[in-house]
């Protein structure tokens, strides 16, 4: 078997451990700039804003009713890049109106008619989910009064998604809500929320979001209860 001196054996260990650092030193960079920039378009951030009517009535409790929310401008497919990805949003009608019935439930004034009543409702006047969620403000009223609501709930889905750089996720999504009251038809609030967020899901960042809007229209629709 063939052998070589210990001097020249450690020489070529040498030479090869100067070619690895050669090699490796300038990926090093590129790396931390690649995870840098996936850091940075990922990075959480959110915005909410409402809008309540002055003249919008004031009622210690809500009965109200969340209809599905209108997707039809969401990315329907799937997108992959060398890089850059992200998911479809089909199917996010319902999913973020689940995650605005959950954000209102949260509050104390507020109570939610239930999906399956919707459901038994939408059934009865023959629409379906699609249907409902394509509604106008005034026909959206007059389904919320056959279920006794205070309040109705539409919207839209501008954004819904999940996307990813350089396999960092981050879930994206973008919500337009009106609030209305059915026996007047009258526009009680209005909310746009957006926001992004590392390593989320967009039902739990449709959540926080949505909370955050529900909060603030609370504080103006809501009287304490007197004992």
């Amino acid at each position: 078997m063939a052998s070589c001196h210990p001097s020249s054996c450690e020489s070529d260990e040498n030479t090869v451990a100067t070619l690895r650092r050669r090699l490796t030193q300038p990926f090093i960079p590129v790396a931390a700039g690649a995870l840098a920039f996936a850091a940075l378009f990922c990075a959480g951030c959110g915005s909410v804003k409402t809008d309540v009517a002055l003249d919008a009535p004031v009622r210690p409790h809500w009965r109200v009713l969340v209809l599905p929310l209108d997707d039809r401008s969401v990315r329907r497919e799937a997108m992959e890049n060398s890089i850059y990805g992200a998911t479809g949003s089909q199917g996010s009608s319902t999913v973020a109106a689940h995650g605005v019935s959950g954000a209102f439930a949260c509050q104390s004034s507020v109570e939610i008619i239930s999906a399956v009543a919707l459901r038994d409702e939408l059934d009865r006047v023959k629409m379906t989910l699609m249907q409902a969620a394509m509604l106008d403000s005034g026909k959206a009223c007059d389904l919320a009064r056959n279920v006794n609501a205070d309040m109705v709930i539409l919207g839209r889905v501008p954004r819904y998604e999940n996307a990813w750089v350089l396999f960092v996720p981050c879930a994206k999504v973008a919500l337009v809500l009106e609030g209305y009251d059915p026996s007047t038809k009258q526009k009680l609030w209005s909310a746009e929320v957006s926001g992004r967020k590392m390593f989320a899901s967009e039902k739990q960042l449709a959540f926080d979001l949505a909370s955050e809007a529900a909060c603030q229209v609370q504080a103006h629709l809501t009287q304490p209860v007197t004992p």
